[in-house]
Protein backbone atom coordinates (compact mmCIF):
# COMPACT_ATOMS: atom_id res chain seq x y z
CA UNK A 1 0.00 0.00 0.00
CA UNK A 2 2.80 2.46 0.68
CA UNK A 3 4.39 1.51 -2.14
CA UNK A 4 1.34 2.41 -4.30
CA UNK A 5 0.83 5.23 -2.49
CA UNK A 6 4.56 6.57 -3.42
CA UNK A 7 4.06 5.68 -7.13
CA UNK A 8 0.84 7.31 -7.26
CA UNK A 9 2.65 10.49 -5.28
CA UNK A 10 5.60 10.53 -8.07
CA UNK A 11 3.39 10.04 -10.97
CA UNK A 12 1.06 13.11 -9.97
CA UNK A 13 4.41 14.73 -9.59
CA UNK A 14 5.63 14.16 -12.34
CA UNK A 15 2.53 14.57 -14.94
CA UNK A 16 2.09 18.22 -13.00
CA UNK A 17 4.56 20.19 -15.13
CA UNK A 18 3.95 18.82 -18.60
CA UNK A 19 0.21 19.22 -18.28
CA UNK A 20 0.82 22.79 -17.30
CA UNK A 21 3.22 23.55 -20.05
CA UNK A 22 0.13 21.94 -22.74
CA UNK A 23 -2.57 23.67 -20.71
CA UNK A 24 -0.61 27.37 -21.34
CA UNK A 25 0.05 26.43 -25.01
CA UNK A 26 -3.06 25.20 -25.58
CA UNK A 27 -5.05 28.47 -24.04
CA UNK A 28 -2.68 30.75 -25.72
CA UNK A 29 -3.66 29.06 -29.45
CA UNK A 30 -7.32 29.38 -28.01
CA UNK A 31 -7.22 33.03 -26.91
CA UNK A 32 -5.52 33.97 -30.74
CA UNK A 33 -2.36 36.02 -29.79
CA UNK A 34 -0.38 33.66 -32.04
CA UNK A 35 -2.75 34.00 -34.93
CA UNK A 36 -6.72 33.80 -35.88
CA UNK A 37 -8.13 30.65 -36.26
CA UNK A 38 -10.46 28.98 -38.33
CA UNK A 39 -14.19 27.76 -37.06
CA UNK A 40 -13.44 23.84 -36.56
CA UNK A 41 -9.74 25.15 -35.09
CA UNK A 42 -11.00 27.16 -32.41
CA UNK A 43 -13.16 24.82 -31.74
CA UNK A 44 -10.54 21.94 -32.03
CA UNK A 45 -8.32 23.12 -29.30
CA UNK A 46 -11.16 24.37 -27.42
CA UNK A 47 -11.44 20.83 -26.71
CA UNK A 48 -7.95 20.16 -25.82
CA UNK A 49 -7.79 22.40 -23.42
CA UNK A 50 -10.83 21.70 -21.42
CA UNK A 51 -9.74 17.59 -21.18
CA UNK A 52 -6.28 18.94 -20.05
CA UNK A 53 -7.67 21.47 -17.78
CA UNK A 54 -9.66 18.10 -16.57
CA UNK A 55 -6.48 16.43 -16.30
CA UNK A 56 -4.48 18.80 -14.16
CA UNK A 57 -7.85 18.82 -11.88
CA UNK A 58 -7.54 14.84 -11.59
CA UNK A 59 -3.92 15.07 -10.81
CA UNK A 60 -4.22 17.54 -8.43
CA UNK A 61 -6.67 15.35 -6.71
CA UNK A 62 -4.88 12.48 -6.13
CA UNK A 63 -2.25 14.59 -4.80
CA UNK A 64 -4.62 15.70 -2.48
CA UNK A 65 -6.31 12.41 -1.60
CA UNK A 66 -3.12 10.60 -0.85
CA UNK A 67 -2.30 13.83 1.76
CA UNK A 68 -5.62 13.30 3.41
CA UNK A 69 -5.08 9.46 3.87
CA UNK A 70 -1.54 10.16 5.32
CA UNK A 71 -2.71 13.16 7.34
CA UNK A 72 -0.30 15.04 5.58
CA UNK A 73 -2.04 18.41 6.63
CA UNK A 74 -0.92 21.74 8.32
CA UNK A 75 -2.62 22.29 11.41
CA UNK A 76 -3.39 25.99 12.02
CA UNK A 77 -6.28 27.58 14.26
CA UNK A 78 -9.02 28.71 12.00
CA UNK A 79 -12.18 30.69 13.24
CA UNK A 80 -15.47 29.81 11.18
CA UNK A 81 -16.63 33.33 10.93
CA UNK A 82 -13.26 34.20 9.14
CA UNK A 83 -13.89 30.54 7.00
CA UNK A 84 -17.38 31.96 6.15
CA UNK A 85 -16.10 35.25 5.50
CA UNK A 86 -13.79 34.48 2.50
CA UNK A 87 -16.34 31.98 0.88
CA UNK A 88 -19.03 35.34 0.75
CA UNK A 89 -16.24 37.12 -0.54
CA UNK A 90 -15.38 34.81 -3.23
CA UNK A 91 -19.21 33.62 -4.20
CA UNK A 92 -21.34 36.72 -3.89
CA UNK A 93 -20.04 37.84 -7.30
CA UNK A 94 -21.06 34.31 -8.95
CA UNK A 95 -24.39 34.72 -6.89
CA UNK A 96 -25.60 37.66 -9.21
CA UNK A 97 -24.38 36.12 -12.00
CA UNK A 98 -26.36 33.32 -12.00
CA UNK A 99 -29.25 34.99 -10.27
CA UNK A 100 -28.91 33.12 -7.30
CA UNK A 101 -29.28 34.38 -4.33
CA UNK A 102 -26.63 33.41 -1.28
CA UNK A 103 -27.67 33.62 2.33
CA UNK A 104 -25.66 33.35 4.63
CA UNK A 105 -26.61 31.97 8.53
CA UNK A 106 -23.55 32.36 11.07
CA UNK A 107 -24.11 31.58 15.10
CA UNK A 108 -22.35 34.92 17.06
CA UNK A 109 -20.72 32.57 19.16
CA UNK A 110 -18.19 29.47 17.32
CA UNK A 111 -15.40 27.36 18.76
CA UNK A 112 -12.04 27.92 16.89
CA UNK A 113 -11.40 24.74 14.90
CA UNK A 114 -7.62 23.35 14.27
CA UNK A 115 -7.31 22.21 10.22
CA UNK A 116 -5.36 23.06 7.43
CA UNK A 117 -7.19 25.88 5.76
CA UNK A 118 -6.28 25.03 2.20
CA UNK A 119 -7.98 21.54 1.91
CA UNK A 120 -10.88 22.97 4.37
CA UNK A 121 -11.41 25.69 1.53
CA UNK A 122 -11.28 22.99 -1.02
CA UNK A 123 -14.24 21.20 0.78
CA UNK A 124 -16.58 24.50 0.56
CA UNK A 125 -15.34 25.14 -2.82
CA UNK A 126 -16.61 22.28 -3.89
CA UNK A 127 -19.69 21.85 -2.14
CA UNK A 128 -20.56 25.84 -2.80
CA UNK A 129 -19.53 25.22 -6.34
CA UNK A 130 -21.96 22.17 -6.45
CA UNK A 131 -24.67 23.98 -5.06
CA UNK A 132 -24.58 26.64 -7.68
CA UNK A 133 -23.93 24.23 -10.69
CA UNK A 134 -27.20 22.54 -9.80
CA UNK A 135 -28.96 25.24 -8.92
CA UNK A 136 -30.96 26.91 -11.67
CA UNK A 137 -31.84 30.90 -12.08
CA UNK A 138 -34.18 32.23 -9.18
CA UNK A 139 -32.87 29.60 -6.56
CA UNK A 140 -30.74 29.95 -3.32
CA UNK A 141 -27.73 28.71 -2.18
CA UNK A 142 -27.64 29.02 1.71
CA UNK A 143 -24.37 28.37 4.17
CA UNK A 144 -25.62 27.92 7.47
CA UNK A 145 -23.24 27.56 10.55
CA UNK A 146 -23.74 26.41 14.30
CA UNK A 147 -22.10 24.83 17.19
CA UNK A 148 -22.78 21.77 18.76
CA UNK A 149 -21.83 19.89 21.70
CA UNK A 150 -18.53 21.69 21.05
CA UNK A 151 -18.01 20.85 17.64
CA UNK A 152 -19.07 23.27 14.86
CA UNK A 153 -21.64 22.59 12.11
CA UNK A 154 -21.33 23.65 8.71
CA UNK A 155 -24.42 23.02 6.33
CA UNK A 156 -24.56 24.24 2.48
CA UNK A 157 -28.15 23.76 1.19
CA UNK A 158 -29.17 24.47 -1.89
CA UNK A 159 -33.07 24.42 -3.51
CA UNK A 160 -31.59 22.82 -6.81
CA UNK A 161 -32.29 19.63 -9.09
CA UNK A 162 -31.49 17.38 -5.69
CA UNK A 163 -30.34 13.78 -6.01
CA UNK A 164 -32.17 10.48 -6.53
CA UNK A 165 -32.79 9.10 -3.25
CA UNK A 166 -31.08 5.58 -4.26
CA UNK A 167 -27.81 6.98 -5.08
CA UNK A 168 -26.94 9.10 -1.96
CA UNK A 169 -25.08 5.79 -0.67
CA UNK A 170 -22.54 6.25 -3.42
CA UNK A 171 -22.64 10.15 -3.73
CA UNK A 172 -19.03 9.55 -1.93
CA UNK A 173 -17.45 6.65 -3.50
CA UNK A 174 -14.32 7.49 -6.20
CA UNK A 175 -15.11 8.12 -9.14
CA UNK A 176 -18.97 8.08 -8.74
CA UNK A 177 -21.03 11.16 -10.37
CA UNK A 178 -24.98 10.90 -10.05
CA UNK A 179 -26.77 9.73 -12.62
CA UNK A 180 -30.33 11.47 -13.59
CA UNK A 181 -32.88 10.24 -16.33
CA UNK A 182 -33.17 13.82 -17.83
CA UNK A 183 -30.59 15.63 -17.26
CA UNK A 184 -26.60 15.60 -18.68
CA UNK A 185 -24.58 15.88 -15.80
CA UNK A 186 -22.00 18.76 -15.75
CA UNK A 187 -18.96 16.55 -15.42
CA UNK A 188 -16.11 16.38 -13.71
CA UNK A 189 -13.20 14.24 -12.03
CA UNK A 190 -15.60 12.00 -10.19
CA UNK A 191 -13.33 12.87 -6.95
CA UNK A 192 -14.96 15.53 -5.96
CA UNK A 193 -17.55 14.59 -2.93
CA UNK A 194 -14.53 11.58 -2.23
CA UNK A 195 -12.01 13.91 -1.96
CA UNK A 196 -14.23 16.48 0.30
CA UNK A 197 -15.37 13.29 2.76
CA UNK A 198 -11.61 12.16 2.63
CA UNK A 199 -10.40 15.82 3.78
CA UNK A 200 -13.48 16.25 6.54
CA UNK A 201 -12.38 12.71 8.11
CA UNK A 202 -9.27 13.68 8.16
CA UNK A 203 -9.74 16.75 10.25
CA UNK A 204 -11.45 13.74 12.70
CA UNK A 205 -15.05 15.28 11.32
CA UNK A 206 -17.83 13.62 9.40
CA UNK A 207 -19.79 14.62 6.04
CA UNK A 208 -23.53 13.64 5.70
CA UNK A 209 -25.79 14.64 2.91
CA UNK A 210 -29.81 14.72 2.61
CA UNK A 211 -31.86 15.03 -0.83
CA UNK A 212 -34.00 14.27 -2.65
CA UNK A 213 -35.17 14.70 -6.80
CA UNK A 214 -36.37 17.84 -7.61
CA UNK A 215 -36.30 19.31 -4.01
CA UNK A 216 -32.54 20.74 -3.85
CA UNK A 217 -29.80 18.51 -1.63
CA UNK A 218 -28.08 19.91 1.92
CA UNK A 219 -24.51 18.65 2.74
CA UNK A 220 -23.62 19.16 6.71
CA UNK A 221 -19.91 19.05 7.87
CA UNK A 222 -19.21 18.18 11.30
CA UNK A 223 -15.78 19.44 12.91
CA UNK A 224 -14.24 19.54 16.41
CA UNK A 225 -14.24 22.81 17.77
CA UNK A 226 -10.99 23.63 20.07
CA UNK A 227 -11.55 23.28 24.01
CA UNK A 228 -11.39 27.38 25.27
CA UNK A 229 -7.93 26.83 26.82
CA UNK A 230 -6.25 26.58 23.80
CA UNK A 231 -8.13 29.11 21.11
CA UNK A 232 -6.63 32.54 20.25
CA UNK A 233 -8.69 35.66 20.91
CA UNK A 234 -10.82 36.32 18.35
CA UNK A 235 -9.50 40.87 18.05
CA UNK A 236 -12.56 43.47 17.65
CA UNK A 237 -14.18 43.13 14.23
CA UNK A 238 -12.32 40.09 12.87
CA UNK A 239 -14.35 36.86 12.39
CA UNK A 240 -17.41 38.67 10.78
CA UNK A 241 -19.25 37.14 7.67
CA UNK A 242 -21.71 39.91 6.59
CA UNK A 243 -24.30 40.16 9.92
CA UNK A 244 -24.44 37.43 12.41
CA UNK A 245 -28.22 36.41 12.54
CA UNK A 246 -27.83 35.50 15.92
CA UNK A 247 -26.77 32.49 18.18
CA UNK A 248 -28.10 29.04 16.47
CA UNK A 249 -29.37 26.16 18.20
CA UNK A 250 -28.68 22.71 17.89
CA UNK A 251 -30.96 22.28 14.09
CA UNK A 252 -29.26 25.98 13.02
CA UNK A 253 -32.49 27.94 13.04
CA UNK A 254 -32.18 31.46 14.01
CA UNK A 255 -33.27 32.16 18.01
CA UNK A 256 -35.02 35.75 18.38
Amino acid sequence: EQRKDTFIQNISHELRTPLGIVLGHAELLESGMLGDLEAAQQESIGIVARRVQMLVALVEDLSVMLAAQTQEFRREMLHPKQMVDAMLADFHLQAEARGLQLVAQVAEKLPWIRGDSTHLRRVFDNLMSNAFKFTPQGGQVQLTVWQQEGNVLFEVRDTGMGMPANQLTHIFDRFYQVKYKDHVHPGGTGLGLSLVKEIVEAHRGEIRVESEEGRGAAFIIRLPGVIHEEAPALEHGDGGAGEALGDLDARGEGVA
